[in-house]
C-alpha cells in the first residue's frame, strides 16, 4: 500500500465508523432486531453513513488545518502533517460521497433527507458551529442523536419519544467530555483561548458540571420511563429497568472524571468501545435489559420496587 493511500485511509477514520452504530439503537430498542429486512437495511444506512462521514472528516481537515499545526496530536494528521496532498484528498472526498449517495438509494426516501441533514449539519460545524462555545456540545450531541433518527428511518420504524429525550441528555454529557479532553490535553493559560475553538482554559470547570448535571436528566428521563403503564406491554418486570438508572450514572461521570484527568482521548464513543470498564457495565446493561423482557417477577416485589 502507497503511503498516499495509507494517508487517506487513516484520514478517512474509519475506527470512527464504531460511532455508527448508533444506527441499530433504535431497531434494538424497538425489539425488531431479528426483524431480518428492517436489519439489512439499517446495515446499508451503516456503510452510506459510515462513507459520508469520513468524506465529512476530510472536509473538516482541510477546513482545520491551522488549528490542528498547532495542537499537540492532531499536527500528526495526514493533512495538517503534509502526508497527504489536499488534491488527493478532494479526489477521495468526491468518490466516498458518492459510493455512499449510491447506498443511499437503495433505501427509503426519508434516509436521503435525513443524511442530507446530517452532511449540512456537520459541515454547518466545521465551518462555524465547531468555535462558538456551547453551541458546539449542542450541535455533536444532536449528531449523535440523529444517528439513532437515521437508524429508525432506514429501518422504517416509529422512534420513541423517550429514547430521543434519553439520547440527547447522553449525548450532552459525551460531546461535554470531548471537550473537556481538548481542554485538559492542550494545557493552556486559564485565561487563554483555546485555538479553533469557542472556549478558555478556565471553562473546563463550568462544562464538567454541566456535563454531570445532564447525566442526571438522562438518568431521570430513563427513570420516568419505566413507570409508564405501556412499557408493561414490551418488559415482563420494568421494575429491573431502574437497575440501569445506576450504572448509566456511572458511566457517564466516570468519563467526564477521565476526561478531566486527561486520562481519555477526545472522542468518548471511540474511548467506550475500547475500554473495558465501560464495555463490561455496557454488558451488565444489556443483561439488565433483557432480564426486564424475560423474568418475570412476583407483583408484590415489584410494587416495592
Amino acid at each position: 500500500m502507497s503511503s498516499t493511500l495509507k494517508g487517506l485511509v487513516k484520514a478517512a477514520r474509519p475506527h470512527q465508523w464504531s460511532k455508527n452504530l448508533l444506527l441499530f439503537v433504535s431497531i434494538t430498542a424497538a425489539h425488531q432486531l431479528f426483524n431480518f429486512g428492517a436489519l439489512i437495511n439499517v446495515v446499508i444506512a451503516f456503510a452510506s453513513l459510515s462513507l459520508m462521514a469520513s468524506a465529512t472528516y476530510m472536509i473538516n481537515d482541510l477546513l482545520d488545518l491551522d488549528a490542528d499545526r498547532a495542537h499537540p496530536r492532531k499536527r500528526k494528521r495526514p493533512f495538517a502533517s503534509g502526508a497527504v496532498s489536499i488534491a488527493d484528498d478532494i479526489k477521495a472526498i468526491i468518490v466516498l460521497a458518492l459510493v455512499a449517495i449510491g447506498l443511499a438509494a437503495l433505501l427509503p426516501p426519508f434516509f436521503a433527507v435525513l443524511l442530507a441533514v446530517y452532511v449540512a449539519t456537520t459541515l454547518a460545524y466545521s465551518f462555524r458551529l465547531k468555535r462558538a462555545a456551547l453551541a458546539d456540545v449542542i450541535t455533536l450531541a444532536g449528531l449523535y442523536t440523529l444517528r439513532i433518527v437515521i437508524g429508525t428511518a432506514a429501518a422504517g420504524i416509529p422512534i420513541s419519544t423517550w429514547l430521543l429525550a434519553f439520547s440527547m441528555f447522553c449525548f450532552i454529557t459525551l460531546a461535554i467530555a470531548k471537550r473537556c479532553a481538548e481542554l485538559t490535553g492542550t494545557q493552556v493559560d486559564p485565561n487563554a483561548k483555546i485555538a479553533g475553538r469557542g472556549y478558555y482554559g478556565a471553562d473546563i470547570e463550568v462544562l464538567a458540571g454541566m456535563g454531570s448535571a445532564s447525566s442526571f436528566c438522562a438518568s431521570l428521563v430513563l427513570c420516568i420511563y419505566t413507570s409508564q403503564p405501556y412499557v408493561l406491554t414490551r418488559y415482563s418486570s420494568p421494575a429491573l429497568l431502574w437497575l440501569l438508572c445506576s450504572v448509566m450514572l456511572y458511566i457517564l461521570n466516570r468519563i467526564l472524571i477521565l476526561a478531566r484527568r486527561g486520562h481519555m482521548d477526545d472522542d468518548p464513543i471511540i474511548f467506550c468501545v475500547r475500554d473495558r470498564i465501560t464495555l463490561k457495565l455496557l454488558a451488565v446493561s444489556a443483561v439488565i435489559v433483557v432480564a426486564a423482557a424475560l423474568v418475570h417477577l412476583p407483583v408484590d416485589l415489584i410494587a416495592n420496587v
